[in-house]
């Protein structure tokens, strides 16, 4: 959106309006991503990062996994996965200067930091400042049969603050390896993102076609998803201008509230309703050619109840015996849905679309 201005009698800048010359789908998505904002823009970039890198899935214990000697103490708090990386997330409690030289993933038979698979990276925790975050290779994982046949800890090469100090190992146990679930993938809420294109009858009065952005999240009840949804966006109108003005528009912001269940899987593919309520204020635009513009604004706006069929992408997150993720704990997929709308003068009440939206589930 383009604001301009003109000075008041005492020179300072009074905005006038606002419009937009380009009504071209590709225009529109574009301004819409700016009036987002960088969270609404990470959002869709980190949408298609998963779709393309794999399932984000992040492990928390069944029960604690810590070990406690001669003043040292270390808890494993995740396992997560994403593509070809599992990171192993450790919270230490060290004497001062004391910090984490080399770590592997090996078997208790082995001798302590003799060993086993090498972490490739090591980082500090990006929320707490006592955690290790430990990098593995998955393929080299499996290829040692790690969390799967045979029991699992990290060794900890600890090295002292002071270099005349003695460096010590310290074990901590991972996977049992003996049956039933040792960690889950069980996130309280998620996180979602999406675009949506909106259609209606020829004469669809003063909103015709729409193209809005979704960003939102919701939390799990049982396998049902509810879900609140941020929409911005714009639309074309036959909204007839006032005189000596052309180039119309809406501009449209709002939201929804829904829920959602995926009761149909088939591999990764998964077949879901999902049944909202949407609500979109009204932002009528017009422009002179010289530049000048008309705002209008309506806060009625469209609403009404929304239903849609979801054929979604549900990838089987990468998991070994004792490790379990939710099916539908990360989701991108396309929408086909069917709306009834009223509460704006002569809106057409029938409307229909397509959608693409992703979401991934957070433990935070």
């Amino acid at each position: 959106m383009k604001l301009r201005f003109r000075s008041d009698e005492m020179g300072r800048p009074t905005v006038i309006g606002a419009g937009i010359a380009d009504h071209s789908p590709g225009v529109a998505l574009e301004r819409t991503l700016a009036a987002m904002g960088g969270t609404g823009r990470r959002a869709l970039v980190a949408s298609a990062s998963f779709a393309l890198a794999g399932c984000f899935v992040a492990y928390h214990p069944t029960r604690p996994r810590e070990v406690a000697a001669n003043g040292v103490a270390a808890r494993v708090t995740t396992v997560t996965t994403l593509g070809d990386v599992a990171e192993v997330n450790v919270a230490l409690k060290t004497p001062a200067g004391e910090r984490t030289a080399n770590a592997w993933l090996t078997t208790p038979a082995t001798a302590p930091c003799s060993g086993g698979t090498p972490a490739t990276s090591m980082s500090p925790g990006e929320l707490h400042a006592d955690e290790r975050v430990l990098d593995f290779r998955q393929s080299a994982i499996n290829a040692a049969g790690l969390f799967q046949n045979v029991p699992t800890v990290v060794d900890l090469d600890l090295a002292p603050g002071d270099p005349a100090g003695t460096r010590r190992c310290l074990r901590v146990p991972v996977a049992d390896a003996a049956g039933g679930v040792e960690w889950r993938a069980w996130p309280r809420w998620f996180l979602a993102a999406g675009v949506r294109v909106i259609a209606g009858p020829p004469s669809a009065g003063p909103i015709e076609r729409a193209l809005l952005v979704s960003f939102g999240g919701g939390i799990w009840l049982g396998p049902l998803r509810l879900r609140a949804d941020w929409l911005v966006g714009q639309a074309r109108t036959d909204r007839l201008p006032p005189p000596g003005y052309g180039d119309s528009n809406a501009q449209l912001i709002g939201g929804d509230v829904g829920a959602e269940i995926f009761p149909v899987h088939a591999g990764e593919l998964g077949i879901g309703v999902q049944v909202a309520y949407e609500y979109l204020a009204t932002d009528f635009n017009a422009a002179q050619p010289d530049g000048s513009a008309s705002d209008v604004y309506d806060g009625r706006g469209p609403q009404g109840p929304r239903v849609a069929l979801r054929i979604a992408r549900l990838p089987e997150p990468q998991s070994w015996p004792s490790f379990r993720a939710r099916p539908d704990h990360w989701s991108l997929g396309i929408d086909l849905f069917a709306a009834r709308w009223f509460g704006l003068p002569g809106v057409a009440s029938t409307r229909y679309g397509i959608a693409l939206d992703a979401e991934w589930g957070r433990w935070w």
